[in-house]
């Protein structure tokens, strides 16, 4: 079985996207969860998801929308069976975003100095819908539990 990334269509001119600013991409995060939430969790919702997610992912100018589309799609992974490591990584670092202390995906001091200030990462969290802290790490605990 071969996954692309993403669809490649024959003309190059079919592959060229315009860039969508902050409140459009903030919108095609929201039909995103519309969908989400209005289908049973299979296959093609997830398809469906992870087009608006790709969307989304292209062009991203602002750190809270891109940070929301990372996470919708690893979660959607973690079901898959073959990128549920990948999935569970991309959580992690997610999650590792959130503080200024030494975690996993951020081992060194300047690997914190060089994050993006607090001001930008906040800047449209009005928005979306991002999930707090604790609830990453509340889910994130319980998606390595479930992996064994």
């Amino acid at each position: 079985e071969i996954l692309l990334e993403r669809i490649k269509f024959e003309d190059d001119k079919e592959n060229e996207v315009l860039t969508l600013n902050t409140l459009d991409q903030s919108i095609v995060l929201a039909l995103c969860l519309d969908v989400k939430n209005s289908n049973p969790t299979d296959g093609l919702t997830a398809e469906e998801m992870g087009a608006f997610l790709a969307r989304v992912l292209d062009h991203h100018d602002d750190w809270m929308i891109y940070s929301t589309g990372l996470l919708e799609r690893s979660w959607l992974e973690f079901e898959r069976t073959h990128a549920r490591e990948r999935a569970i990584l991309q959580m992690q670092a997610l999650t590792d975003q959130h503080t200024n202390r030494l975690t996993i995906t951020q081992s060194t001091t300047q690997s914190i100095e060089e994050s993006a200030p607090v001001q930008d990462r906040l800047k449209n969290l009005h928005q979306i819908v991002y999930p707090p802290r604790w609830e990453i790490i509340q889910d994130l605990a319980d998606r390595y539990a479930s992996m064994g």
